[in-house]
């Protein structure tokens, strides 16, 4: 159900109402209680208080002593509003009766006559609106479409057979074949939606609104490549079709051409120099392609557009940040007062102000953010942040009391339990460890990182390898390419003894992230291996990329003591 009353209830003209009694054109007098005058007047105060069930009592009471549409109009809005379908049918009747000229009445009429599962009544009216043609052929197609859509669930199918009845008497209107599509992607028919816009493009080749439609679903439907040959072909035909120019620039984002989106969103910036979907989207392939002067052009003429403000700041902050300026950075972000970007903004600001050695003031500033944020996710964001910053500030007590408080909110959420765990594995704390990864399988058996953390932490502070190995190996099935896991079997592997069959694990790892850790421990089997030569060249080039890394350093001072000795 989507009709909905005015914003505001108005109160009817005291004149209407006067009319409506039929009293001179005098001041009227008190109304008395029961009149038509005294109902109408009781039925919109109740409407205005919201009270639309008992407006909708009085209206009705009126019934056929007020000859005026406009109440039967207000009677039909009230009934719709509360989904009484039969009163709505009967107000809706009336109102054609008063209005027989008005194309809402005709809509109204064909809306509740199709909830109330009177098929020929809606389609005699919908015939007499086509009829009269009120609207040029698209406009009055598209409003008929849409009050059909707004009968809401249920009445899907009846919809669609109504507008295909309609389509067998006047079925060489393209745009009713148009208007058909649409009603058929509302109620997700998309084999029907597609066979009607084939029948569109058939009697209008290359109109614009259709091909855009054809588009949207082919690239729905998976066939996001058609999708854009077809986009390309309009264009060339219509190179004027600016629009169709945005959705083919956003699907050439979305098939990760960002280059040729590019080109085509330049072209439209030459062509609408005042409208803010081209220029935010130039912005966002700019700052992807690392074109940064490009994308502060696009952002400033965005933010000279007015109106969206709050974007511009947020995404020239983010450049300012990327490109060291960190003092313009905080200013941008202190300009973004809301939308979907606040609270980054303000998370950039406090890290920008623990980076700039004002780590009280930001983790003031996340605290704050907890308190005007108070939606589970964003606060489970902000602990975790601040358990991660704290973890980094060397403070790892503070960190492990902060997920303790977050905890105590948010009892047994994964996400938390498992950054504890892997914060009481920091401080040797095993058992504790153990015990927060226990509680995330208990709840979820197949959680791939928790088995593979569990078996890790077992690996390398207990003797029960085996133990380890059983809960690794059940990570790995369940995901047989993730570094982390490789690794982790590659060094259980290594710690029961089997150093020849820890080598391709590790190996697989390296070559799917060059983490200092998994580096360390590559060499140290290459090193057991007796590859000597190899190891040493890998630990230089570990060095190199993660210099002062300590799992790397201990390992290279290890390694030359063993090397030295005789």
């Amino acid at each position: 159900m989507s009709i909905a009353l005015p914003r505001l209830w108005r109160l009817l003209p005291l004149a209407l109402l006067t009319a409506c009694a039929g009293a001179p054109s005098s001041p009227p007098a008190a109304a008395e209680p029961d009149s038509p005058l005294y109902r109408l007047l009781l039925a919109e105060i109740a409407g205005a208080r919201g009270r639309v069930d008992v407006a909708l009592e009085q209206l009705e009471a009126v019934g056929s002593a007020v000859d005026d549409p406009r109440v039967a109009r207000r009677t039909w809005e009230a009934a719709a509003y509360l989904e009484r379908d039969e009163a709505a049918l009967a107000a809706a009747r009336r109102w054609l009766a008063l209005a027989p000229e008005d194309p809402e009445a005709r809509l109204a009429l064909a809306w509740a006559a199709l909830r109330c599962g009177a098929q020929a009544e809606a389609l005699a009216a919908l015939e007499g609106l086509l009829a009269a043609a009120p609207w040029p052929p698209a406009q009055t197609w598209n409003t008929l479409a849409q009050w059909l859509q707004r009968a809401g669930p249920g009445h899907e199918q009846a919809a669609l057979q109504l507008m295909a009845e309609l389509l067998a008497r006047h079925g060489e209107a393209a745009e009713g074949w148009l208007a058909y599509a649409h009603l058929a992607l509302a109620a997700e028919d998309l084999e029907a939606a597609e066979r009607a816009l084939q029948n569109a493009l058939e009697r209008a080749p290359h109109a614009v609104d259709a091909e855009r439609l054809y588009a949207q679903l082919l690239a729905r439907t998976g066939r996001a490549e058609q999708a854009a040959e077809r986009l390309a072909r309009l264009l060339a035909a219509r190179p004027d079709a600016d629009e169709a120019r945005l959705d083919y620039a956003r699907l050439l984002i979305d098939l990760d051409r960002q280059e040729a989106a590019l080109v085509e969103l330049r072209r439209l910036a030459e062509r609408r120099r005042a409208d803010p979907q081209v220029f935010y989207a130039l912005a966002l392939v700019a700052l992807e392609t690392e074109q940064p002067a490009l994308a502060r052009e696009a952002l400033e003429r965005l933010l000279s557009l007015g109106g969206h403000d709050d974007v511009a700041h947020y995404f020239l902050g983010r450049l300012a940040e990327t490109e060291g300026q960190r003092e313009r950075a905080l200013s941008h972000y202190r300009r973004v007062q809301g939308g979907p970007h606040l609270l980054d903004a303000q998370l950039r600001i406090a890290a920008l102000l623990r980076a700039g050695g004002d780590a009280a003031e930001a983790y003031r500033r996340l605290l704050r953010l907890r308190e005007t944020f108070p939606d589970r996710s964003t606060r489970l964001r902000l602990y975790a942040i601040e358990a991660e910053w704290l973890e980094q500030d060397g403070d790892v007590e503070t960190a492990l009391a902060r997920l303790d408080e977050a905890l105590a909110q948010f009892p047994g959420d994964r996400d938390l339990l498992y950054t504890r765990a892997l914060l009481y594995e920091r401080l040797g704390r095993v058992a504790e460890a153990e015990r927060d990864l226990r509680s995330v399988l208990l709840r979820a058996p197949e959680d791939a990182a928790a088995l593979n953390a569990l078996g890790y932490i077992l690996t390398l502070h207990t003797d029960r390898l085996e133990e380890a190995h059983a809960l690794i190996e059940a990570a790995l099935r369940l995901e047989p390419e993730d570094p982390a896991i490789l690794d982790s079997m590659g060094w259980v592997l290594y710690r029961m003894g089997r150093v020849e069959a820890a080598r391709p694990y590790l190996e697989r790892a390296y070559a799917g992230d060059r983490h200092a850790e998994i580096a360390a421990h590559l060499i140290e089997v290459l090193w057991r291996l007796g590859e000597r030569a190899r190891a040493r060249a890998l630990l230089a080039e570990a060095l190199a990329e993660h210099p002062g890394d300590r799992h790397l350093e201990a390992l290279r001072r290890r390694l030359g003591a063993e090397a030295a000795a005789p």
